[in-house]
C-alpha cells in the first residue's frame, strides 16, 4: 500500500464530509416533512394534545445537530490537512571564517543565524543596539563579502544569509 500525503487524505476527508453534508441535508428535509405531518395529525385529533406528539418527544433534532457538528469538525480537520506546511528544519548556510569579520559583523551574523538565516532589516535594527545607518553599513560590508544578500519586500529589506 502506498503512503498517502496529508493533501490526499485532506481531499478524501473533504469529499466524504461534503457527501455526508448532502446526506444530512436530505435527512433533515425528510425529518421536517415527517414532523409537519405528525404535528398536523396530532393537532387534527381532538383527543390528543401536542405533548403526546412523537416529534416533540423524540431526540432526532439532537442527532441531526450532532451530525452537523461532526461534519463541521471533519471539514475543519480536512482544511487543516490541506494547509501547506512550513518547513521548520534549519537552513544550511555557507561556512565563513569569522576571523575575517569585525565584532559588529559577527554580532549581526550570529543574530541572523539565530533567526534561521533571515530577518527584516528593521527587525535587525530593533534587536541590536545600533542605529539604522550603522546596521546599513555593516550589511553593506557583509554583502560585499558575499555573506548576506538583501531582497526588497515592499518598503522593507529582507536580509538573508547565503
Amino acid at each position: 500500500m502506498k503512503n498517502l500525503s496529508s493533501k490526499q487524505v485532506g481531499i478524501s476527508i473533504l469529499v466524504f464530509a461534503f457527501l455526508f453534508l448532502v446526506l444530512l441535508i436530505i435527512l433533515k428535509m425528510q425529518v421536517d416533512q415527517y414532523s409537519l405531518f405528525m404535528c398536523s395529525a396530532v393537532a387534527a385529533n381532538p383527543s390528543m394534545d401536542m405533548s403526546q406528539c412523537p416529534v416533540h418527544n423524540g431526540s432526532m433534532s439532537w442527532v441531526l445537530t450532532l451530525g452537523f457538528v461532526l461534519d463541521g469538525l471533519l471539514i475543519l480537520f480536512a482544511s487543516y490537512l490541506l494547509i501547506p506546511k512550513v518547513s521548520s528544519k534549519p537552513r544550511v548556510f555557507q561556512s565563513i571564517d569569522k576571523k575575517s569579520l569585525d565584532k559588529d559583523e559577527i554580532t549581526v551574523y550570529d543574530l541572523l543565524v539565530g533567526s534561521n538565516g533571515e530577518m527584516y532589516q528593521s527587525k535587525l535594527v530593533g534587536a541590536l543596539d545600533f542605529g539604522k545607518v550603522k546596521v546599513t553599513r555593516i550589511l553593506d560590508k557583509l554583502e560585499s563579502k558575499g555573506i548576506v544578500e538583501r531582497r526588497r519586500r515592499g518598503m522593507a529589506n529582507l536580509v538573508l544569509l547565503k
